[in-house]
Formats: structure tokens, sequence, C-alpha cells
């Protein structure tokens, strides 16, 4: 698993003998931000460790029909992603 900015694995080269890559991207904000209403749940107090600490999941199927979003502040997983306390 890689925590990265979203752009960085969207602008690697991938090399014609690659296996599949899955890129599951959201936003997890750390500190003192604004909070929008929209995005709430994506922010934390600190940089939490993912698998030991806590599990993140959008709870959404491919199968699902694209959702409107909110504002132009949501993201594809407002209102479906959730934060599990391991």
């Amino acid at each position: 698993m890689h925590l990265s900015d979203y752009a960085l694995i969207h602008n690697t080269r991938r090399d014609e003998r690659c296996d599949t890559r899955v890129s599951i991207d959201t936003t997890i904000f750390i500190g003192d931000h604004d909070l929008h209403d929209d995005r709430r749940i994506e922010y934390l107090e600190t940089v939490p460790k993912v698998g030991e600490e806590i599990l993140i999941a959008t709870n959404r199927s491919i199968y699902d029909p694209p959702r409107e979003k909110k504002s132009v502040f949501s993201h594809y997983t407002s209102g479906a992603l959730k934060t599990h306390k391991l």
C-alpha cells in the first residue's frame, strides 16, 4: 500500500510487462483545516496506521450506478466512505 499524493501513481510510467495496478484514491486531510460538510469524514487529527489502527472503505461497487455530486467539493466517495477502527 502506498499513501501519497493522488496524482503520483497516475503519473508513473508502467512497463509493458506490468501486472494489473489497482488504484483506490480518496483524500485524508490532517491537521487544522476548515471542514466542508461533503467531505467531513476525510478529516483526521493524525496520520492513521492504515491496516493496524483503522481500515478505510468506500462501500461502493463497480456495479453501483453513478451518484450525483452534492456540490463541487464532493468526491465519488461522499456519503459512502467509512472508517473502521481495529
